[in-house]
């Protein structure tokens, strides 16, 4: 496992990290600096942590350590990064929002969400996934609803798309998020 930059122009692949710390998820802030999470040990674990890479010097040190086994992390346009982890634990912390300026000091957004997947957000809302479908909630603390029946392991937005993977059903498609329409 290496952390890596890819030029799309070149095709030329720079390591920047051999084995790091942490590697389930990656996300870049304004400053160039890189974070990246990961669970440690298995579910229901709950424990995982937060790296840091140093531009320039490319050192991966420790953030912080965090109560949940981490699985995906999503950084906003203000640098706040949502981190999110599954747990068997009826009480535990699965979503956290490490504040832009301050990510020494967590809060927790969300808890005993189960076993997820990943997190994104778009406009007001943050989406996660769990096992069975996307869910979304007003950020920071509205109300969880269901917004689709559907599994799926990653997903990423466009203006007017939420694009995913479907672990199960071996696909990606996109949903449009006024209509729920989904197409493969």
């Amino acid at each position: 496992v290496c952390l890596a930059q890819y030029d799309v122009a070149t095709e030329q692949k720079t390591v920047l990290v051999n084995n790091p710390r942490a590697s389930d998820a990656v996300v870049v802030a304004s400053d160039y600096r890189i974070y990246l999470t990961s669970y440690v040990g298995s579910i229901p674990g709950e424990r995982g942590v937060v790296t840091t890479v140093e531009p320039g010097t490319n050192i991966e040190t420790l953030l912080l350590n965090i109560e949940i086994a981490s699985c995906d992390m999503f950084i906003d346009e203000d640098d706040n990064i949502l981190i999110i982890g599954s747990s068997d634990k009826s009480d535990a912390k699965s979503i956290y929002m490490l504040p832009s300026g301050n990510y020494l000091n967590p809060v927790v957004l969300k808890t005993g969400l189960g076993r997820t997947r990943c997190i994104s957000k778009h406009g007001e809302y943050v989406y996660f996934s769990d096992l069975v479908s996307i869910k979304r909630f007003k950020y920071p603390d509205g109300a969880i609803e269901t917004f689709l029946e559907k599994s799926v392991r990653s997903m990423s937005f466009s203006s007017e798309y939420l694009y995913y993977a479907d672990y199960r059903n071996g696909v990606v498609g996109r949903i449009n998020i006024q209509t729920k329409f989904d197409e493969v």
